[in-house]
């Protein structure tokens, strides 16, 4: 757990799974996706646990296809068929999404509802790439 300059506390943690996340994917999930999903039903990444407002929460395959059905449903022209909603950023409306299309399969991007569709950051190639730098930058924003 670490403190931050106004009280908050902010810690990073995983909720273990007890079902096999391989046996429920409806969709051709990338790799290291489907790994963090076997283990972990919640995946939080310097998480405010004081005021709810920072942090990474990756969520588990049930959650993930509710979501990006309800972000398609919001954003119909912006969210293509092949993007995976698999987690939010708490206190923000930006959601991170995974690519399943075979030229970009495994991506990841940022949905930032308020910007055009050409102007969401691509911020790794890979999710476990995209979590090491995340880490790496103490939950904070490094493509912004």
């Amino acid at each position: 757990m670490s403190s931050g300059t106004d009280n908050t506390q902010y810690v990073s943690s995983i909720v273990l799974t007890a079902r096999r996340a391989e046996d429920q994917s409806t969709y051709n999930d990338p790799q290291d996706l489907l790994d963090l999903w076997r283990i972990s039903f919640r995946t939080a990444i310097h998480e405010d646990i004081v005021y709810g407002q920072w942090g990474l929460v990756i969520h588990h395959l049930e959650w993930c296809l509710s979501e990006t059905q309800l972000v398609k449903s919001l954003y119909p022209t912006e969210i293509s068929a092949l993007k995976l909603v698999i987690g939010e950023f708490l206190g923000d409306q930006e959601k991170l999404l995974v690519s399943l299309d075979k030229d970009k399969f495994g991506q990841v991007s940022i949905f930032q509802p308020l910007d055009a569709r050409n102007e969401w950051p691509i911020v790794a190639d890979r999710l476990s790439e995209f979590l090491m730098k995340f880490i790496e930058y103490g939950g904070q924003k490094y493509w912004v």
